[in-house]
């Protein structure tokens, strides 16, 4: 959990009004902090004043995930025996290039969308889902209603220039649903991308709409190549504003990689809206080359 330290300078005597001043910002402050307060005069070199100490609060734990709070769970949601039995001879997995699944609102489906004629390969055998494409932003959008929630799985990257980018509280496609849709019914959703070495989060107005940046941060040591790594991205209200937290694990427990606020416009707190239609998405972004990749499972979303 990020916190801001700030001077509360309304209540400076005196006659100009002045607004709060930002001091400092810690990321995921563990360990108490010691803030020298300096005061200088016109013409003068500063002097301390003090030490302030500052002692950061522990972060709330996330709200326990009760058994009726699941959402998705490709494991289940995908019917796997059944892909199994249809499955030709030689043949070890199914190839979906449009929708799989029952296209209605919280039908648990998965649709293809974007450019580079995305499809998803699904390995009976694995429970493992491929996402493939030729383009360079091929998803799947997951037909979840999702508001406040935490999306959960593993995936593995397959070539260094690659990321991987998920969105949820996410309307971005209503406008399959309402082709008269006004810009503020598809929000674009809040969404995090994450390579070998870098994560970044923001917050999609509308599709082609613009963006309000979010959290970033560098990744040390970096990712490897064709390795499965477990991960979590929760999204919540927090005073006005989205917060999101990305944790990933690296085989020594889950940690917090990137986590922060973002600005949002007044539609994203719509919950019934979201709860009414809305998707989740995971996508790839590549360069625009023949077959890229990206291995997915377990996939889970838990309502908060």
């Amino acid at each position: 959990m990020a916190v801001t330290i700030y001077a509360d300078r309304s209540k400076i005597p005196g006659k100009v009004k002045l607004n709060n001043i930002n001091i400092l910002r810690l990321l995921n402050p563990t360990t108490d902090v010691e803030i020298p307060i300096m005061a200088k005069h016109d013409g003068q070199a500063a002097v301390l004043l003090q030490n302030v100490l500052f002692k950061p609060a522990i972060a709330p734990p996330v709200p326990p995930v009760q058994s009726g709070d699941i959402l998705y769970d490709s494991n289940i949601d995908i019917d796997w025996a059944a892909i199994a039995a249809g499955l030709k001879p030689g043949k070890d997995h199914l190839i979906i290039s449009d929708t799989y699944g029952n296209f209605v609102p919280n039908g648990k489906y998965f649709r293809m969308k974007a450019s580079g004629s995305p499809r998803m390969l699904l390995y009976p055998a694995t429970k493992e889902l491929c996402l493939e494409h030729n383009g360079k932003y091929g998803r799947g959008y997951f037909g979840v209603c999702n508001y406040s929630s935490i999306l959960s799985g593993e995936f593995k990257l397959t070539d260094p220039r690659h990321k991987f980018s998920v969105k949820t509280r996410n309307r971005h496609q209503y406008r399959d649903i309402d082709p008269q849709a006004e810009n503020e019914e598809r929000q674009g959703g809040q969404g995090t991308g994450i390579g070998i070495g870098d994560i970044d989060s923001d917050l999609e107005i509308y599709h082609e709409g613009g963006e309000e940046s979010g959290p970033q941060q560098k990744l040390d040591p970096k990712l490897e190549i064709n390795k499965y790594y477990p991960f979590k991205h929760s999204v919540f209200d927090d005073n006005g504003k989205v917060h999101v937290t990305f944790e990933l694990n690296r085989g020594d427990g889950f940690k917090i990689v990137n986590e922060g606020t973002t600005n949002a416009p007044k539609q994203f707190f719509n919950k019934e809206q979201f709860e009414a239609w809305s998707e989740f998405w995971l996508r790839l972004n590549t360069p625009e080359e023949l077959n890229q990749r990206i291995w997915l499972k377990n996939i889970m979303m838990v309502k908060l």
